[in-house]
């Protein structure tokens, strides 16, 4: 019996959904399923295609926007404390999911050293300016850091922009709260 009591006690990895909803104050909005491939583009996206797609994946996506729905509040944060979880991935398709009920969203990419967004999208390499170059003093107009991705009406992405030396510092500057909130408005 001590022999589990330690074991549970050294477990370190999220094992299901409970685990995340015992031991935290955040709600559960959904769960993706793992099988999802190390690259991906905006045209092979679970949600991407018709809004009646069927696909595990793709009722997971809805299921997390239907979630959404429930709670208050305009900005959506998603994190994790490693690489390749699917940070990127998540938050394309969710973006795309409010898209297609008719939600206007921007989608920030704020992991400023290893982006995804632009191969995502599969968006112009002549786009050179993102949320590093708007938060660095480098452009004054944020707008200028803004694609629209035609593909998805009312989903625009605002890339990362050149790889800063300092990302943490540009990430809790003031001018990113100040942006947030324009963003919000």
């Amino acid at each position: 019996m001590l022999l589990l009591y330690i074991i549970s006690l050294l477990k370190t990895k999220v094992q299901n959904p409970d685990d995340i909803v015992s031991r935290t104050r955040a709600p559960l909005l959904g769960v993706v399923p793992r099988h999802v491939g190390p690259t991906f583009k905006a045209a092979d996206m679970a949600v991407s295609g018709s809004s009646g797609s069927s696909s595990v994946l793709s009722e997971a996506m809805r299921t997390i926007r239907t979630n959404l729905s429930f709670l208050s509040g305009k900005v959506l944060q998603i994190t994790s404390s490693i690489p390749g979880e699917g940070k990127s991935f998540v938050s394309a398709n969710v973006a795309i999911s409010l898209c297609q009920i008719g939600k206007r969203v921007i989608l920030v990419e704020t992991d400023l050293r290893k982006g995804r967004q632009r191969r995502t999208f599969d968006l112009p390499r002549n786009h050179k300016h993102g949320l590093s170059n708007y938060l660095s003093g480098e452009i004054s107009d944020w707008h200028e850091t803004v694609c629209s991705i035609e593909a998805f009406p009312g989903l625009d992405v605002m890339l990362k922009g050149a790889v800063p030396p300092n990302p943490n510092e540009l990430l809790s500057s003031q001018r990113f709260g100040v942006l947030i909130e324009q963003l919000k408005a």
